[in-house]
């Protein structure tokens, strides 16, 4: 999914990934690599490099552009999409106030644990559509 969320193109601009600040961004917690171009994608190999960006990461922003968002199904990767906002929304908020102190990895990963399954997952989906 591509859109154009303000605040990713916030910290894209600025050259901060988003990170797990919040249990909402808990899989963003590496971080998300930011492709340094303001180009529009209007060719293959742009598509190609962009594709590439990610790595093992679900998430791209790109500089003054939006992100990017890959996921197995369209419910999954509009899940991912919210949070991510959502993420950067109070990871640029905290920032005005101080230093940001995200989620170790170790929090992370026993968050991703039960984010991941597959009941709370759809527990949030139903969140989403009320």
């Amino acid at each position: 999914m591509h859109y154009h969320a303000e605040s990713a193109i916030v910290l894209s601009v600025v050259g901060q990934p988003v990170r797990a600040v919040a249990n909402c961004g808990v899989f963003f917690g590496k971080g998300t690599p930011i492709y340094d171009s303001p180009a529009l994608i209007t060719t293959l190999e742009l598509g190609r490099q962009v594709a590439e960006t990610p790595g093992d990461q679900c998430a791209v922003l790109m500089r003054g552009h939006g992100a990017v968002l890959v996921a197995d199904s369209p419910e999954r990767v509009l899940w991912l999409g919210v949070n991510l906002d959502k993420t950067a929304r109070i990871q640029i908020m905290a920032s005005t106030l101080g230093t940001v102190k995200a989620h170790t990895d170790e929090e992370t990963a026993a968050i991703v644990a039960v984010e991941a399954g597959a009941n709370a997952f759809e527990g949030r989906l139903l969140e989403f559509y009320r």
